[in-house]
């Protein structure tokens, strides 16, 4: 209840966000808008908020002195740094101030902060202050019974690393020494979700904002990052060109074939080389193998193209080696008594024939033939004893 003379809590909030709609139109006078469509003092905050960040605050302080508009009304900014310094009861008690939009969002943002101010009275192992916040700020709230009951729980751990790794604080992933303060920015961001971000403007807001409209122009889906913005890692940007967006396949998801012969779920299906036939198996543990003669069979790829000149290349290799084994071996069947001399002949003309692939093989198969027959007439055995030579038929 309030007390006689001072206003509620949903009147402060009433008055709070009538002063933020009278600040933003200017007392009933609507604020300048650009040619591009934006509210010049919005795009004046999102500097002064881009300069602070990079560590301009000399030329914050300027632009906002020149432009005459602030980039945190007074209340705001006192209960932005009360969280960061951990000053909890002042930054509750400005929390009517924020303007924001319902009675539970308004429970909700001082849940928060009086959560945070339990677990770093636990973390002072100040027990007695600690058990009085859970008592008589955080019950009153309406918290439901588990979070209260997950809270008194704590009370009872024994070690701080326990306690880190129960309430979170462990997964922050800081030294000790900066734990408290991770942990307050952390909480900061939570408290973006509840408050009206005309209000208390997020974290690097304008590099979110870059961030998007690069993504969008590169076709790619920003990954968030920890305090609340966007990060790509190690890419960099360049602002100064537009970016071409990435030529993504799509795939075809329209039903050509229904496969009924399976009684039971298929789990795999694999077109064979030419795409005329398809074979399927399930859990049934059959290979059903489908002709599909009125899928068109696509042009083969480049790749494709080069190892069916090579395989075509091999199967011609292959052809001629056999080709010349063949007239090799008609030729010793001729001559089989010929002598050391003409076998040796016929593998240099076999070799010669591996080599050139042509139709002089069996020539000069033929010329050898014809000279190991004169080798034999002027040898010692008599020619009644040689076997009779023969031309081979050419091939």
């Amino acid at each position: 209840k309030a007390q006689r003379g001072q206003p509620s809590v949903a009147g402060r909030r009433g008055e709070a966000m009538e002063k933020q709609r009278s600040s933003r139109y200017g007392g009933g006078t609507q604020v300048e808008v650009l040619p591009s469509g934006f509210g010049r003092s919005d795009v004046v905050r999102l500097i002064t908020q881009s300069l602070r960040a990079l560590g301009y605050h000399k030329s914050a302080g300027l632009l906002e002195s020149e432009s005459q508009i602030e980039l945190l009304s007074g209340d705001v900014r006192s209960f932005r740094q009360g969280v960061l310094d951990g000053h909890w009861d002042d930054a509750c008690s400005r929390v009517a101030a924020l303007g924001l939009e319902s009675i539970e969002a308004y429970r909700a943002v001082q849940f928060l902060i009086l959560e945070q101010k339990f677990l770093e009275l636990v973390d002072d192992r100040s027990f007695g202050p600690a058990l009085e916040c859970l008592r008589k700020q955080l019950v009153p709230l309406g918290a439901l019974p588990e979070q209260l009951q997950r809270l008194s729980s704590l009370l009872l751990c024994p070690q701080r690393d326990e306690l880190y790794l129960r309430c979170g604080w462990a997964a922050i992933g800081v030294e000790e020494a900066d734990v408290r303060l991770a942990a307050r920015q952390r909480l900061l961001s939570e408290l973006h979700a509840l408050i009206p971000p005309s209000v208390l403007i997020p974290e690097n807001r304008l590099e979110t904002l870059l961030l998007q409209a690069m993504a969008q122009q590169a076709g790619t889906s920003p990954t968030p990052s920890l305090n609340g913005g966007h990060s790509y890692g190690h890419t960099r940007w360049d602002l100064f060109s537009d970016h071409a967006p990435t030529q993504q396949k799509v795939l075809v998801s329209e039903c050509v074939r229904v496969l009924e012969r399976h009684p039971d779920e298929i789990w795999f299906v694999q077109f064979s080389h030419n795409g005329l036939r398809l074979a399927s198996a399930g859990k049934d543990g059959l290979v059903v193998i489908w002709a599909m003669p009125a899928l068109p069979c696509p042009p083969p790829s480049p790749r494709q193209q080069q190892q069916q000149q090579r395989q075509q290349q091999q199967q011609q290799q292959e052809q001629h080696t056999e080709t010349g084994t063949a007239n090799g071996s008609t030729a010793q069947a001729v001559n089989g008594n010929a002598g050391q001399a003409a076998n040796g002949n016929a593998a240099q003309a076999s070799l010669l024939a591996d080599r050139d692939h042509s139709e002089s093989t069996v020539q000069m198969e033929i010329a050898l033939a014809h000279e190991t027959g004169r080798s034999s007439e002027n040898s010692d055995t008599p020619m009644s004893d040689a076997a009779p030579s023969v031309p081979p038929t050419p091939a």
